[in-house]
Formats: C-alpha cells, structure tokens, sequence
C-alpha cells in the first residue's frame, strides 16, 4: 500500500524559500490573534550561517502547497541543542505590532465608526501604509451619543385640471424617522387632499449628520492599541484580524468584520465504521470533545433600565433558557445588570449572548485530519482546499451522535519526528456565534465591502 500523499508547508524570508523543514507548528485561531509558527530548520552549513541568513524581524510568508496564509515578520529563533546546524525560527502576522505598541498620549474619540477606530490603532502603532479590508458592521457608529439631527423641507406644487367631486393628490405633511446604520430616513404620511387646481406635496426629511457624544470613547496611554480598540470591538461583535495578501508579499493588510455562521459547508469530516467512505468526505478518527457544564446555567436573565426624565425609569428584563444545560439537570440562574440594555429585545439578546458565551468557553470539538494540511472539497472531491478559521464544515460523527454544520474557529497545522503530521481543526456551533450588545436584525444598509487604503 503505497503511503498518502502529503500536502507542503514552506516559509519565504526575505523572499527566499526556507528548505528542510524538519518540524513546524502554525496556529490560526479566528478569536485569538496573531496567527502564530514555529519552524525548525538545518542545513549543511553552519549554525552561524542560519543566523545571520534570518535575522530576527525578517519579513516572511507561510505558504501551503503555494497559498499563502499569513504574512508578517519573525520574532527571531533559537538554538536547538544536539550538534546539527538547526534552529527553531518563529514568527507572528502583523497583528503583532499593535499588541507590542502601547499608546504614549491619551486619546479619545466622539464621532467614529469602528473602521475609525482600526485605522487609527494601526496607524498609532506606525504602521503608516496599510489597506483595510472591512464588512458592512463595522460602519456601524462605536461612539453611543445623542443623534444631531438636521431637518429639511422639501415642496413640489403641481397644476392639474378640475375635478369636480373628487380629491386631488396626497398631500405628505407628517414625518417619521426609520433609524439604521447612523442615518434617519424621512418617512412622511400620506393623507388625501381636497378638489384644487394645484397640489402642494411637502415632504420634512431628518438625517443625523454627527453624534453628540455622551461618553466620548477613550484610549489611555499605557495601553496597547490593539487592547484598547478591542474593547470596543468587543462590544460591537467585532473581529480585527490579519488580512492576507495572496503574493505573500505585503504584510500590512487587515479586516474587520463578524464571523459567519450561516455560510454553506466547504468540507465534510466522518468518523464512522461503516464500509465505503464517499469520496468527498475526509475521514476522521474520534474527536476530542469539550462538553462540560462548568460556568453553564439554564436560565439567563439581564436587568437594563428605559424610559427617564419626568416619566422616571423602568426596570427592562431579558431572558434565556438553555434547554440544553436544563436537560443535563443543571438548575442554575444567572442574573446580570446591565445598563446599556433599553428595551426588552435588547435585554433578552444580552441574554442570549449571555449563554453563548459559557456555550462556547465549555462546549467544542476537535478534529484530526492525519498525514495532510488540505480537505476535499464538498461540491468537487478532486479539489482540495486548505482548512481556515471562518469556514464552516459538515460534520457527522456516528461515535457521538453528532450530525451538523460546525464553524471553524481553529486550526493547527503540525508535524514533528515523534507525532508525524497532522491538521486539527476545532469547531463549535454557529448557534453560539452570538456577539456585541445588540441583535443586528436587518442587514446594515451603507456602503457595501470594499477596502480602504491608508498611506503616507
């Protein structure tokens, strides 16, 4: 039986491909940043050659099978003992700057948007040329102000023949507002007019053209930039992440988005003992299962507070039940206050969030893919693609009775003399892909994705 084939990791430093890779180790997970490796290799030269051939702050790629997948620079290596010429070189994505920089001179912000807010950390953190990748929540306001709101009439008169007995056209006179994405449309109502000659249709539009802000945002000095956006991010659901750039050429690329739960399975993993595997299925050995109920509860509840001023404040309570911790025989309430919670839709998605999070800190699965770095493809077997945070796959799991769509949150590509060569991919619901403060409800409106590029 002739072995599998393998699939190839190799590092360019400086543009020069790294040879006889003996072991590695390279971690992306899409809620811990940087994307992190560790590379052990030799050569028929001298240690000293190695050194001075990768040095550190060495800008590479880590490429497999040719695609790159991140790009930044090294930390720098170490000596492994015995007496080949080897080291152990490491390396971080990009985003490693803005977690070393700390912030010298307090900042603050009144009116921004979280992609304000990632260019300003990157741009504080040095890095003067960089493109930005970015999703529609990100456009959302990150400042919570008082809306300055600017209203204008707008008024058409038309001239028509008599109409004897009948009324004219509608008149708009009253306005609403539909709010969304840091504008208020103007909504007017329809009422029908009396016989005339000319028809007057008025129609009052407010939009919001700046924040007034309540609690401006602020940045102290001593943080990193990173630390101190992510607070705020964190608030929102949002994820700041390396980009990368397919040349492995340009290591100040960035996104800035949600992550997606919904999307179809690009991958299918079977762990059965059943004959005939399909052809597009990988097939996988027994997983290794988080599923305990430390810090789980079965009911959630959030206290916020509405109203204010003459007609004083009233209690808001959000719920939710965690069936699964309740079927488990867990009887257990944990009650948050929380101020930021206006009304009861809010209270109770505060809630669920609530739960998504012990969901996801006490409840995963893990994977091993052996001897490759690459899967199949669903939809075209003869395919193969290689297995990223942000994906999501297809699992059926006859061990354990699991059979569903699971988001990759993990992957770790390894190969080592005593442990072989191994992909594991962690995955967890895309049910507990519950994030920010409020529920997004309808798709933002604004601009569509695009990238916007910060140079000198």
């Amino acid at each position: 039986m002739s072995p599998p084939p393998e699939d190839t990791i190799d590092l360019l430093i400086n543009g020069k491909e790294v040879l006889c890779a003996k072991e590695y180790d390279v971690v992306i997970d899409y809620m811990t940043t940087p994307a992190t490796f560790s590379m052990t290799v030799g050569s028929g030269r001298t240690v000293l050659d190695l050194m001075r051939e990768f040095p550190p702050n060495s800008l590479f790629a880590l490429r497999i099978n040719g695609i790159v997948q991140f790009v930044g620079y090294t930390d720098g290596w170490d000596r492994v003992g015995g007496g080949a010429a080897e080291i152990a070189i490491s390396g971080r994505d990009r985003m490693a700057q803005l977690i070393r920089d700390h912030i010298e001179n307090e900042r603050s912000f009144t009116n921004a948007t979280f992609e304000d807010l990632a260019s300003a950390a990157i741009k504080g953190a040095g890095i003067t040329e960089s493109t930005l990748f970015y999703d529609a929540a990100s456009l959302r306001a990150a400042v919570s102000g008082t809306p300055i709101v600017d209203t204008k009439t707008v008024s058409k008169t038309t001239k028509s023949k008599p109409v004897a007995g009948k009324g004219s056209g509608p008149e708009l006179v009253i306005t609403g507002v539909s709010e969304g994405a840091g504008v208020i449309f103007g909504v007017a109502e329809v009422r029908q007019g009396v016989t005339t000659v000319e028809t007057t249709q008025k129609k009052v539009v407010s939009m919001i053209t700046g924040f007034k802000a309540e609690k401006p945002i602020k940045w102290d000095a001593g943080e990193s930039w990173f630390g101190a956006a992510k607070k705020d991010f964190d608030r929102a659901g949002i994820f700041m992440r390396a980009g990368v750039d397919p040349d492995g050429l340009d290591p100040n690329i960035f996104f800035l988005g949600t992550p997606d739960g919904q999307q179809p399975a690009k991958f299918w993993l079977l762990n059965t003992r059943r004959e005939n595997t399909p052809e597009n299925a990988v097939l996988v050995g027994p997983p290794e299962v988080r599923y305990v109920m430390t810090g789980r509860h079965s009911e959630y509840v959030v206290l916020g507070q509405a109203g204010g001023g003459k007609d004083g404040r009233k209690q808001v309570i959000g719920r939710f039940h965690d069936a699964e911790a309740a079927a488990a025989g867990i009887s257990a309430k944990l009650v948050k206050k929380d101020t930021q919670a206006k009304n009861a839709r809010q209270a109770d998605f505060l809630a669920r969030k609530l739960c998504a999070e012990e969901r996801r800190a006490n409840r995963s699965f893990t994977y091993t893919v052996l001897h490759r770095h690459t899967v199949p493809l669903i939809s075209d077997p003869k395919t193969r693609i290689v297995p990223c945070p942000d994906l999501v796959g297809h699992v059926r799991d006859d061990e354990i009775g699991l059979n569903a769509p699971l988001w990759v949150q993990r992957v770790q590509h390894h190969k080592g003399l005593g442990s072989g060569t191994y992909t594991k991919i962690t995955l967890i619901d895309p049910e507990d892909l519950v994030f920010g403060e409020d529920d997004p409800g309808a798709p933002v409106p604004g601009r569509p994705t695009k990238k916007h590029t910060r140079s000198k």
